[in-house]
């Protein structure tokens, strides 16, 4: 025996040599080993898991591993002995572990679940809590192909069945049935492992039943629209006053010009329907901004410069009872934004300045900048994102100041504390909307008899220097010898495109909805330098019309023609050959477009000058 082994047991090699195996081993006698021997067969070996016993009395596992040889006539074995103490220990452990883990998947109310994905989708463990969320035990979900087409709802079996390629605990709302017949909403947040060599893919996933939760969003979901229906009755009736009143003017003054003598001027007549137009026009526009359903292009804009250039109008607007004063104590700097809707967001806080000041008085606007540090806590909070510094745009006045009813309120669409036909009520609700839109914070403080200030915070920026051009005329189109198409579903403005383009010179096709016009891009692709095409049209959209034509490789040219929202248009206009026009447009404008379009097709089909020679 080895010098290890003796220390290992306790013996000294001399007390060792007087020992036999049967003395260190109390489960071995001699005929249990003999018997042993004689059932092995060549080559002559055996392995047995068995206990030795040190010299203190103590006993350790052993794995003993021996081979028979016969060496000088005699029959002996040569064998070694491995300490499985530490192993046993470690086992031990791993099955303790393992119980407690399935007594807590046997209390744990979500399903915890291991599915092979590939080749065959089969649940290879389902935990216990099955039963209780779905109506089915482990046993009768493992191993099946079948059992996840029996719980997972079958327009969510698709998804379910992809989780390999999904990102690892990204949750995903799966309905499953119950045995019963009832959905139940699951979260779902899986973990696709490592593929086994043999090509199999095995997922581990968690899956809560949040039916509850998603049924009280529904519910939420539910109130919230019937808020927004009230809202838009709200809205509605607001529209009607208004339009109602700048409709009668656009009508009266057209039948006096119908009724008149034609040898009478008519030019103050005609100048009050555009005025009452360009009214309706500022209208839906402030309504669109409002609603964030305009078509406002953003670019970087140095404030102070906004604010400067309206300083005039204001002095007009406030009149010679109040007195206006501007401050711009940071220039240059730059906001990320829209230059139509900042200028009406600093008009509609003027004016609501204004107002409070009937007696006279002073408004006062400040632009002056601060960090992220220095902002009011309550601002901070609010901001739709970060960033270092901000443009602080301020405008106060010691008018009659507001109770904090109506401070509740105040940016509610249609509220104002204003008589009849002197407001609309949209001016802070447009205010507000325009700051959310550039991602801003609007605040405010006031209390009666004590004026009111509004502060406008916006993220400011640093200006990208711009690359030097020549600027650049547009040519008007002449369309004498060429063919255009009109389409638009409402028949006035229909011939009112047909007339600018006829006026232009072209042969104008017209089609009242978007079947007919795509019938007629198509038979006519050859012969049509240019379609002008309404976004939303019975039966087919512009839009629609235009991807259909560009699978057809028809090239084309096209203008749209949108009433207030193009952000579905966003990465179409960047196509050659499309250009959008909004409602109301005139003649030129339109022209300009088409002139555009029409020139950006043909430059880019116009071979290189090389290639001809």
């Amino acid at each position: 025996m080895s010098l290890g082994a003796c220390a290992w047991l306790g013996y000294s090699r001399s007390e060792v040599n007087k020992l036999r195996i049967f003395d260190i081993d109390p489960r071995l006698t001699p005929e249990h080993w003999q018997g042993m021997w004689d059932t092995t067969r060549p080559p002559d070996s055996l392995t047995v898991r068995t206990v030795h016993r040190r010299k203190n009395g103590s006993e350790s596992p052993v794995e003993v591993r021996a081979v028979r040889v016969y060496l000088d006539g005699e029959d002996l074995a040569v064998s070694y002995s491995v300490d499985l103490t530490h192993s046993e220990q470690t086992r031990a452990k791993l099955v303790a572990t393992q119980a407690e883990l399935e007594r807590l998947l046997d209390h744990l109310p979500d399903l915890v679940f291991r599915m092979r994905a590939r080749p065959t989708p089969e649940f290879s463990f389902v935990s216990p809590s099955s039963l209780a969320l779905l109506g089915y035990t482990p046993e009768e979900l493992i191993g099946t192909e079948q059992s996840i087409h029996k719980i997972v709802h079958a327009e969510d079996l698709s998804e379910f069945l992809s989780l390999d390629r999904t990102q690892a605990g990204v949750g995903r709302r799966i309905r499953f049935r119950h045995r019963r017949g009832h959905l139940v909403w699951m979260e779902l947040r899986a973990t696709p492992l490592a593929p086994t060599p043999t090509g199999s893919v095995v997922i581990e996933g968690v899956a809560r039943d949040i039916t509850e939760t998603h049924e009280r969003e529904q519910l939420q979901e539910q109130l919230h629209q019937s808020q927004k229906m009230e809202a838009v009755g709200q809205l509605a009736g607001g529209i009607a006053h208004d339009f109602n009143n700048l409709l009668q003017v656009i009508i009266g003054h057209t039948q006096v010009v119908r009724s008149m003598n034609q040898e009478l001027r008519i030019d103050n007549l005609l100048g009050g329907v555009i005025g009452a137009a360009e009214r309706a026009s500022t209208l839906i526009k402030q309504l669109l901004a409002f609603s964030r359903k305009g078509t406002a292009e953003f670019s970087e804009l140095e404030l102070g410069q906004i604010v400067s250039s309206l300083h005039q109008m204001l002095e007009r607007l406030m009149g010679e009872h109040i007195r206006l004063s501007w401050d711009c104590k940071v220039q240059p700097l730059y906001v990320i934004g829209n230059a139509a809707q900042l200028e009406q967001l600093v008009l509609n806080l003027c004016i609501n300045a204004r107002d409070a000041l009937p007696r006279g008085g002073n408004v006062s606007l400040i632009l002056d900048e601060l960090t992220a540090a220095e902002m009011p806590a309550a601002v901070r909070g609010q901001l739709p994102e970060a960033s270092s510094t901000y443009a602080r745009l301020t405008i106060s006045d010691d008018g009659e100041g507001m109770s904090p009813e109506v401070q509740s309120r105040m940016y509610e669409p249609f509220f104002t504390t204003k008589g009849p036909g002197k407001g609309t009520g949209l001016g802070l609700s447009t205010a507000y909307a325009v700051v959310r839109a550039h991602a801003g914070v609007i605040d405010s403080s006031s209390s009666p008899g004590q004026g009111s200030m509004f502060r406008v915070f916006l993220p400011r920026v640093t200006p990208t220097p711009a690359p030097c051009s020549l600027p650049h005329k547009l040519p008007r189109i002449s369309g004498e010898g060429r063919l255009a198409l009109a389409a638009e579903d409402e028949p006035d403005v229909l011939r009112l495109t047909a007339a600018y383009l006829t006026q232009a010179g072209f042969e104008v096709l017209t089609a009242e909805n978007g079947a007919e016009a795509e019938r007629l891009l198509v038979e006519h692709a050859r012969e049509l330098s240019v379609a002008v095409l309404d976004v939303v049209m019975p039966k087919r959209g512009g839009l629609s019309i235009y991807a259909s034509l560009r699978e057809r490789h028809i090239m084309t040219p096209i203008v749209f023609v949108t009433g207030y929202d193009d952000e579905s248009l966003g990465a179409t206009l960047g196509h050659k050959g499309v250009a959008i026009v909004r409602k109301p447009f005139d003649a030129d404008e339109l022209l300009a477009k088409v002139a555009l379009v029409v020139a950006e097709l043909e430059t880019a089909h116009v071979p290189d000058q090389k290639s001809r020679t």
